[in-house]
């Protein structure tokens, strides 16, 4: 296995990350469904403590934004359109048949993500504190403090209580920025190229059952990077054991699921768009994307038509 999946899959197995803090070796306990629920009732608690002290809701922010002139219906639209439309987009990327098309989907995905992330800097910073974003800052801390151990047994926490409110902003920040570059070696993106690890697919076929696989007496008690490594495993085994991964995606977890999706999706299709003599034809398609949709012989249509054969004769060379 590469590196950094083999350390992602032994810090998910564990059930922590291990890092270092003013010398101090500290160990940040991956939280199960039952250890978050505390983190989200602080969060509502803080929510409407904030709220009490007269500071506005996002909905009363805009609102007054708007009114004001300092923000915009219109930008609010925009918003509200730049989302739909990369969900829509998002879900029509299976359906295009062609690598030109999907590259062109995945090009217009990018450029409307880059103009919603910018439309929603811009509403942040005149957005102001908000009841939301203390509660949000409060309980991102208060996670922080209850999955932070002194040792990998996980019985004694790093911090006091008091003492962890007493610390100063810089450096809670610091724990904080440690916890997340931690995090990078159990995220999703991490989890997705560790399931397509062939040793990891061998290790998961000999399961009888997910769980087994770090042998969970409970299903509630299994971490939420535990839960989210099995459910990845369980789809990408099935597709990687039961069928025949093109060379240029093996190695792309994004890449082997777009292209089963695309597979599985178009095989309707596929077969309306196939004459009575049995041959396919796809404008701009190439000798892999033909491939790769189970069309034909997986001839080069473009070097065909380059060639200056009639449509007669591609059919003719397909049947």
């Amino acid at each position: 296995m590469k590196k950094e999946n083999s350390i992602g899959l032994k810090q998910i197995g564990q059930g922590y990350s291990k890092g270092e803090v003013g010398g101090d070796d500290i160990y940040f306990k991956h939280l199960t469904f039952l250890d978050h629920t505390p983190v989200e009732e602080f969060y509502d608690e803080t929510f409407e403590w904030a709220k009490k002290r007269g500071l506005p809701t996002e909905e009363e922010q805009l609102a007054f934004l708007i009114d004001e002139g300092i923000w915009t219906e219109s930008k609010e639209s925009q918003i509200k359109q730049l989302t739909s439309s990369i969900e829509y987009n998002k879900q029509a990327l299976p359906q295009a048949f062609i690598g030109q098309q999907k590259k062109d989907l995945k090009k217009k995905i990018e450029e409307t993500e880059t103009k919603l992330l910018s439309l929603r800097i811009e509403k942040d910073e005149v957005m102001g504190e908000t009841s939301e974003k203390v509660a949000n800052r409060r309980a991102s801390e208060f996670l922080i403090y209850r999955c932070s151990f002194s040792s990998k047994k996980l019985t004694k926490r790093f911090f006091g209580k008091t003492q962890f409110q007493e610390l100063e902003a810089s450096h809670v920040q610091e724990v904080v920025r440690l916890y997340n570059s931690l995090d990078k070696m159990h995220n999703t993106p991490r989890i997705k190229h560790i399931c397509i690890e062939p040793y990891f697919v061998s290790m998961f076929s000999l399961c009888k059952s997910s769980k087994d696989f770090f042998d969970a007496t409970s299903v509630i008690g299994l971490t939420y990077p535990q839960v989210e490594l099995l459910s990845y495993a369980k789809s990408f085994s099935n597709i990687i054991l039961n069928n025949k991964i093109p060379d240029n995606v093996k190695e792309d977890p994004d890449g082997i699921m777009d292209w089963y999706l695309t597979k599985n999706t178009n095989s309707e299709k596929i077969e309306k768009m196939k004459g009575k003599n049995g041959a396919s034809i796809v404008a701009g398609s190439n000798k892999e994307e033909l491939d790769s949709m189970g069309m034909g012989d997986g001839l080069d249509l473009r070097k065909l038509i380059r060639s200056g054969a009639s449509k007669a004769d591609i059919v003719k060379s397909m049947s």
